[in-house]
């Protein structure tokens, strides 16, 4: 009766432990922490928590009673001294907030660091060495780092002990991210048991009680967690091990699954924004719906067993995966049939011994090359990875109800009717034509999204001179696949100006699109280049045309005189959209404006994008008051050489509503119950 009681209240105290981890974490999303750091204050101590070298700059993580971050860029010869992890410094610098995302979907990095409990980045100016640190744990750490630096292989040691991905070519980690196997790499569950059952097998060969061995094991595995800086994938798995091995130890009858519960409770209540990782998230979710299904696993097929949890942790992730990435490849799940055996069995037991024995480096060396060749291989196979976009949460919700309620249902044909049915409704929603229009912040540029019918149209692409990054891959693409785009039917060029089209090739290189536009005028030697390109991948494309149809909308070319330079001959586009009237000036100049306000009536223009940034070359006073647009847009960068928007023509537009993407960020329009619905993603 006694064993009764205490298997009841264990179970009914994990559960508790997982109700008050919830309410706690939904108290702390009510009442958010903020910084406790003064902006005004330039000069700390701090303690290096993380120190990465990257040639022509360091990247510092600092503890300063808060974490903090920030870059170093080197002077011309200048030598640091070399850092550890644990030192003390004295650093001098500005605290500024991060970057948010100024365009929809996209990562928001403000609220990855908040997530981590970061809420400033440093500007930093200088960093003094003060003193070594005396922290055995930072020592072990340093002790470790270099350890592992002696090795050629020390990118994938640092990856699979340390978690750390810094040292693996971006290309590398995005290949098993397209690939569905990026999970094998996180320290995760699989790594934890491996090394918790090793340490067990060597201890009881010493005939080490199972208490003491117990004991021992969670120490070692604890210290762990801490050394690679409580990564929520590592914590999950460290915490749940600690638990079950407790309840193994006092012969508690809790089931896993309330274990795994009390589990998630723990983390939320020690660190509520853990629930936004998205490594926590896929492992979280995927381990708690394998305990549910473990009951279709066979004892005697490992190959069937593993093509049961790949094919579930596919469909369990698949969400997650469309959320942040929009897109899903369905080779995963033959792929994890490969990658999942050779990881647990090859690979991380491979890193064990070769960071014991460090002659079996080159061995290590190896077997790592063969897992990314066969994962770059596989991700050229882009056929079979399908893009739809970003879920709802709603929708979300519901897909994991449908595969929860076919779990417990006995009415199993009519459960898997309501997934199908969800999951075409998904489809629906994704194929169903939505009519929206965005003003893409692209910095000093132009990039102008439409879309109705099905049908999607990009006016400029934007393209920034002096940068190492592509608006294309890094902005452009990921919008697009996170609004299930999956092609371009018309990319339109205004004119061959680097900010309007600088992004082109990039773009059609990467991306499908079916036609491409220019303006009237003479090619110049971008446009010439471009068009080379679009010939290798035979595009479409056109010149000097008056009328574009997009569904049942038409679009009207109406600057067709050549003007002596590259602005005025550039591409305006007017249109009714949903029965309201918009003009886009591309660059434009007051020399245009007169000879279309001869030509055409442009009484009550509902949007017009403003000409050349709003550039005091267009937006004559005459123009804005024929015009007389309700809502005007400036497309502009922050801080830009060139001083746009002008004054004078701001003020011209004073009886209008201005957004500019310098301070709104992008602005993405839909049209509602005959009204402009404006959402701005301000930075």
């Amino acid at each position: 009766m006694k064993r009764l009681k205490l298997n009841l209240l264990s179970e009914r105290f994990f559960l508790f432990l997982f109700i008050s981890g919830v309410l706690f974490c939904l108290y702390r999303h009510l009442e958010p922490e903020s910084s406790k750091l003064d902006p005004n204050v330039h000069e700390w101590q701090a303690v290096i928590q993380r120190v990465t070298d990257y040639g022509e700059y360091v990247q510092f993580v600092f503890d300063v009673g808060e974490v903090i971050s920030g870059n170093y860029f080197k002077k011309e010869n200048e030598k640091l001294p070399s850092f550890k992890v644990g030192d003390v410094v004295l650093l001098r610098g500005t605290l500024v907030l991060p970057d948010k995302n100024t365009v929809p979907n996209l990562f928001n990095y403000r609220q990855y660091l908040k997530t981590k409990g970061q809420y400033y980045v440093v500007e930093i100016e200088s960093i003094t060495f003060l003193k070594e640190t005396t922290s055995w744990l930072y020592q072990v750490k340093n002790w470790l780092l270099q350890h592992l630096e002696k090795y050629e292989s020390s990118g994938y040691l640092k990856l699979l002990l340390l978690g750390d991905k810094q040292e693996i070519e971006e290309e590398v980690i995005d290949s098993y991210q397209t690939n569905g196997i990026s999970h094998l790499f996180a320290i995760s569950g699989m790594h934890i048991s491996l090394l918790s059952a090793i340490l067990f097998w060597l201890l009881r060969r010493l005939h080490i009680s199972m208490l003491f061995s117990t004991i021992f094991v969670m120490t070692f595995i604890l210290f762990y967690m801490i050394l690679v800086d409580f990564t929520p994938s590592v914590a999950r798995s460290v915490v749940f091990f600690c638990l079950l091995s407790l309840k193994k130890l006092f012969r508690l009858r809790a089931s896993t699954i309330s274990i795994f519960l009390g589990m998630i409770g723990l983390l939320l209540f020690f660190h509520p924004l853990i629930i936004y990782d998205v490594g926590f998230q896929y492992s979280a979710s995927i381990s708690f719906f394998l305990i549910l299904y473990r009951d279709y696993l066979k004892q005697d097929s490992y190959f069937y067993n593993l093509l049961v949890i790949s094919t579930v942790a596919f469909l369990i992730g698949l969400p997650i995966s469309l959320y942040h990435f929009y897109q899903v490849n369905f080779l995963g799940i033959v792929l994890n049939l490969f990658f999942v055996p050779f990881v647990s069995f090859v690979v991380f037991p491979l890193t064990l011994l070769t960071f014991c024995f460090p002659f079996l480096d080159s061995v290590y060396l190896f077997f790592t090359s063969i897992m990314e060749i066969i994962s770059l291989y596989f991700v050229r196979f882009d056929y079979l990875i399908f893009v739809f976009g970003r879920p709802s949460v709603i929708w979300i919700f519901l897909y994991y109800l449908f595969l929860f309620f076919y779990l417990f249902s006995g009415k199993r044909k009519f459960a898997i009717l309501t997934i199908v049915l969800s999951v075409i409704f998904y489809f629906q929603l994704i194929l169903f034509p939505r009519q929206f229009f965005i003003f893409i912040d692209v910095g000093q540029g132009d990039s102008i999204l439409f879309h109705s019918g099905g049908k999607t149209m990009l006016i400029d692409t934007g393209g920034k001179l002096f940068s190492t990054s592509s608006l294309a891959s890094d902005t452009l693409i990921p919008l697009l696949h996170s609004l299930g785009i999956r092609s371009l039917n018309y990319l339109i060029l205004t004119h061959g100006d680097y900010d309007h089209m600088g992004e082109a090739i990039n773009l059609v290189t990467a991306f499908p699109v079916k036609c491409v536009i220019f303006n009237h005028d003479e090619y110049n030697e971008m446009e010439l280049e471009l068009i080379q390109v679009l010939n290798e991948n035979k595009i479409d494309y056109y010149q000097n045309i008056r009328k574009l149809s997009m569904g049942s909308h038409d679009f009207y070319f109406l600057n067709h005189q050549l003007y002596g330079d590259e602005n005025n001959n550039s591409i305006v586009l007017y249109t009714e959209f949903y029965g309201k009237r918009i003009l886009l000036m591309g660059d434009a100049g007051v020399e245009v404006e007169s000879d279309l306000l001869e030509e055409y009536n442009f009484n009550d223009i509902e949007l017009l994008k403003v000409g050349h940034h709003g550039s005091k070359t267009s937006s004559s006073e005459e123009f804005i008051q024929k015009v007389n647009p309700k809502y005007s847009i400036i497309s502009v960068g922050q801080n830009n050489w060139y001083h746009h928007p002008n004054e004078e023509v701001l003020n011209r537009l004073k009886n209008s509503v201005v957004y500019r993407t310098d301070q709104d960020g992008s602005v993405m329009i839909k049209i509602r119950n005959d009204h402009l619905d404006i959402k701005t993603y301000a930075p």
